[in-house]
């Protein structure tokens, strides 16, 4: 009976402890880590938003968007993923941009779906969402819109800057910035 009882006991406990959100899983913890300040390198915070690509259609050459890229072609649009080199969001939106294309915009559900069934290991990779230079929690597509709240599987990551990722086949996750992931790049709508 006492086995049975102190159980019991140790279930009650362990289930009222605290949850804390890590990737696309909530882990149960004992304790609540602050998370490690990062220095960041001037390389990792220049990520000149104040003019992405999309905004200024002449800005972009639509002939040698991803010319040297591997470039998927799917209904919601056209993309290069790369899950094998790893990249800070910054490091990842300097890429895209280098090659005359943005980190992607999955504005619904039916495009994260679109993507994530067509090239699955774009799990945790980068796209084009963050709050850098907002409030904490204030996501904004790298085109400046709003991104639709509904589509964050969690909230965002209080005193950090935030960057989305696709995390599960129709969800966002945001993490920090400064985490390196793979990234996924999409030729500007203008440009298809």
């Amino acid at each position: 009976m006492r086995a049975i009882f102190a159980l019991v006991f140790i279930f009650a406990v362990v289930s009222a402890l605290p949850k804390r959100k890590e990737g696309c899983a909530v882990v149960t913890s004992t304790t609540t880590t602050p998370r490690p300040t990062t220095t960041l390198k001037p390389e990792d915070v220049a990520c000149d938003l104040e003019t992405p690509l999309v905004r200024n259609s002449n800005a972009v050459d639509c002939s040698i968007s991803g010319k040297n890229l591997t470039l998927t072609t799917m209904k919601s649009g056209v993309f290069h993923f790369n899950t094998s080199v790893w990249m800070t969001w910054c490091e990842a939106y300097n890429f895209c941009k280098a090659n005359d294309m943005q980190l992607a915009h999955l504005y619904n559900r039916t495009m994260l779906r679109d993507v994530f069934d067509n090239y699955s290991r774009a799990f945790h990779s980068w796209i084009g969402s963050s709050d850098k230079g907002r409030a904490a929690g204030d996501f904004r597509w790298t085109s400046g819109e709003l991104v639709d709240p509904a589509l964050w599987l969690f909230g965002y990551l209080p005193d950090t800057v935030n960057c989305g990722a696709l995390c599960a086949p129709s969800d966002l996750h945001p993490f920090n910035c400064m985490d390196r992931k793979g990234l996924i790049c999409q030729v500007p709508p203008h440009c298809f």
